[in-house]
């Protein structure tokens, strides 16, 4: 269906709508539980493309606190202010002045923001086809109940 085949709901028997019915609820929840962490890795990636550009804004041996979780911090200075450690992902992490750090960043917030606006897309697709679906269940009930 979503990929541009159209299938007359009337014809198709009550169970099928049913099933059809139960496996698009499953799928639009799953993909609204992926779009919500695509939007918490995007809201972290601005926030970390904040913090550096801060942290650019500092001079070497000055003082901050150094966060140890999210309510626990630490003081400590700033060493060799013009590299930072990125992560890559599975535990790698690379050593980058703090400008082309931010590029990554940035091309990080562009392709996440890129996938939540397709994944948005298709998630108001299915719930379009789920509503028909649905109606086309609840219609088809009420007719054989009478």
């Amino acid at each position: 269906m979503s990929q541009g085949a159209y299938i007359d709901l009337s014809k198709v028997p009550l169970q099928q709508l049913v099933t059809l019915q139960e496996r698009l609820e499953r799928e639009v929840r799953q993909l609204t539980t992926y779009l919500s962490t695509l939007r918490t890795a995007h809201t972290k990636y601005i926030s970390s493309k904040s913090s550096l550009e801060q942290l650019k804004k500092q001079s070497d041996n000055e003082t901050l606190l150094v966060p140890l979780t999210e309510s626990l911090f630490v003081p400590g200075t700033i060493k060799n202010n013009g590299t930072v450690l990125i992560d890559v992902g599975t535990g790698y992490f690379l050593r980058k002045p703090i400008d082309s750090a931010l590029e990554t960043l940035e091309r990080k917030i562009k392709v996440v923001r890129e996938s939540v606006e397709k994944l948005t897309k298709t998630i108001n697709e299915q719930k379009e086809t789920l509503e028909r679906i649905t109606y086309m269940v609840r219609a088809r009930s009420v007719q054989q109940q009478q």
